[in-house]
């Protein structure tokens, strides 16, 4: 039921815990209903779980979510429209940083490699 999960995602506590259990599957599939409430309840929930930032950075950035928020930033309704692109805009933000991350990490072994391999040579 739409209104269950809308209901348990506005809980902060839950929210990376729904979104570990698949939960975030179950609301981009009911946003296909024919019924438009359940359509409207699935993506209030969807925003309301995007509220952590813990599942916010979970997200991957070629995911379905990440997709659905970009065009509903361009073709929602103004409301939706603002909310989207907000979740975009701290999608972009997260990614950024786990990019940064993992390239600082890459250069910090590309050095020790590069250290062992001077003191092979040394």
């Amino acid at each position: 039921n739409a209104q269950i999960l809308q209901k348990l995602c506005s809980y902060n506590k839950l929210r990376m815990d729904l979104y570990e259990n698949g939960v975030i599957d179950i609301l981009l599939t009911l946003r296909d209903s024919p019924d438009p409430d359940a359509r409207k309840l699935s993506l209030d929930a969807v925003f309301d779980l995007v509220k952590s930032d813990k599942v916010i950075a979970a997200i991957p950035a070629d995911s379905d979510l990440m997709q659905m928020m970009t065009a509903l930033s361009r073709f929602g309704s103004a409301q939706v429209k603002g909310a989207a692109t907000k979740i975009v805009n701290k999608l972009s933000k997260f990614q950024e940083m786990r990019i940064k991350k993992e390239r600082a990490a890459a250069e910090k072994k590309r050095r020790e490699e590069q250290k062992q391999q001077n003191r092979k040579n040394g």
